[in-house]
């Protein structure tokens, strides 16, 4: 009774109906034009329709085990400049990729078997499941050639099970593109500027380092950024040279050369800036007839800070004759929040007292008030209402040594004699760019 019960079962199990499924793969080239060496390049769409053959299994998965990607190139393609060929699934991450080349122009990207998760093709996602096929060239990549992504036939494909594969080979290879090498790296100095800072003067240097010259450029920079004013601009061993045309709208520098740079391009601006910035970068994009490309490692963070912090203010002198001579003086300490050199400005409104009458700090011709670095008494410099670029104190600063700027304020005749004077000042650094 028991044995023909389990042979009952057995012959039930071995008569379900085996899976298989109805899978259609169409590609959808990608509009990219142009390989640019060192960049990832998305060249081909795969999109996968799944059905079944029984209604037994639903929902139901296909797992991709691996694909062999073909290279097709025009002469002086070297199939080893391929540095890699990449699987890029539908959320942008990277699922699969081989460095090798597998024969003279294929590639075999493995996904790996079901333990490992492979790539799976699930019928419960409106039946449609893709990814790109994106191609890598070295920095060798021979410049004006033209590549392609191609996937030959259904067996190009490795499969878990045995399925109805549809290859239409009429979507499954890219168009030819051509290989470009249009890189740059890009910096900015200074790094760090002082909160509200004017006129503050910056330098971005682009060093050309791929094969073609570069005859377009876009800088954008922040909107914290006002004022703009592009002082100088440098191609190669060239200053402002003739055949330059820019522009400076909303934040963006557009800069052409009738003939393209080749090695260096220099662009002198400066700005105002509005507001504290933690960390904010100055972007360019190197503008090829072809296509538009970011700069490589690019260094051009800035970030803007209250450079100078007050730490103690000191009177050392708080009694003076008001006979245009003699003078009250302050020791201001202060720290810094960055190492840098440049300009310290100072500024302060006019002394007012409690009866509301006021000290002017200067007049037409004559300013009354001087701040000068306590540890170099040769360098000062006049105070007046406004920060004047021209009267400062050089400045050289880093974040663990603090400094004395002293104040002196010199009485003039006739100040009327009171012991409830005070003033409002304020300090700024401009950087050396």
């Amino acid at each position: 009774m028991k044995k023909s019960l389990f042979y009952g079962i057995l012959f039930l199990v071995m008569a379900l109906p085996a899976f298989a499924a109805n899978l259609t793969i169409n590609g959808t080239p990608t509009s990219a034009q142009f390989i640019n060496t060192i960049d990832r390049t998305s060249m081909l769409n795969l999109t996968f329709n799944l059905s079944n053959t029984s209604d037994v299994y639903s929902p139901f998965v296909v797992n991709i085990t691996f694909i062999n990607v073909t290279i097709n190139s025009t002469n002086g393609m070297n199939i080893t400049n391929v540095t890699a060929i990449e699987i890029i699934n539908a959320s942008g991450t990277v699922i699969a990729s081989n460095t090798t080349n597998r024969s003279a122009d294929t590639f075999l990207i493995y996904f790996g078997g079901m333990a490992d998760g492979g790539f799976l093709i699930n019928s419960s996602n409106a039946n449609r499941t893709n990814f790109m096929i994106s191609v890598n060239i070295s920095s060798a990549g021979a410049l004006g050639n033209n590549t392609r992504v191609n996937i030959t036939s259904n067996l190009s494909f490795g499969w878990v099970g045995d399925h109805n594969v549809t290859l239409n080979t009429n979507q499954s290879a890219t168009n030819l593109t051509t290989i470009t090498d249009v890189h740059a790296s890009a910096s900015i100095t200074p790094r760090y500027v002082d909160t509200f800072a004017f006129n503050q003067t910056f330098i971005y240097t682009i060093n050309i380092t791929g094969r073609d010259d570069v005859g377009n450029i876009t800088m954008l920079v922040p909107s914290e950024f006002v004022n703009v004013t592009i002082r100088s601009i440098t191609k190669d061993s060239s200053t402002n040279p003739t055949d330059v045309t820019s522009s400076n709208v909303s934040s963006r520098m557009n800069i052409s050369f009738t003939t393209a740079a080749n090695s260096l391009i220099k662009i002198n601006f400066t700005a105002n800036i509005t507001g504290a910035l933690t960390n904010t970068s100055v972007n360019v994009t190197l503008v090829d007839s072809r296509l538009n490309v970011s700069a490589d490692d690019n260094n051009t963070g800035v970030r803007t800070l209250a450079m100078t912090i007050i730490d103690t203010i000191i009177g050392t002198k708080l009694t003076a004759l008001a006979n245009g001579s003699d003078y009250w003086e302050f020791n201001i300490s202060l720290n810094f929040s960055a190492n840098v050199s440049g300009s310290f400005l100072f500024r302060m409104d006019s002394w007012t007292n409690n009866a509301s009458q006021t000290i002017d700090i200067n007049t037409t011709n004559t300013s009354y008030a001087t701040a000068r670095l306590d540890a170099n008494g040769t360098a000062l410099a006049n105070v007046t209402n406004s920060y004047n670029s021209s009267r400062y104190v050089p400045m050289i600063i880093n974040s663990v040594t603090p400094q004395r700027i002293a104040l002196k304020m010199i009485i003039p005749g006739g100040t009327p004699v009171s012991s409830t004077w005070w003033a409002k000042y304020f300090m700024l650094f401009i950087v050396d760019p």
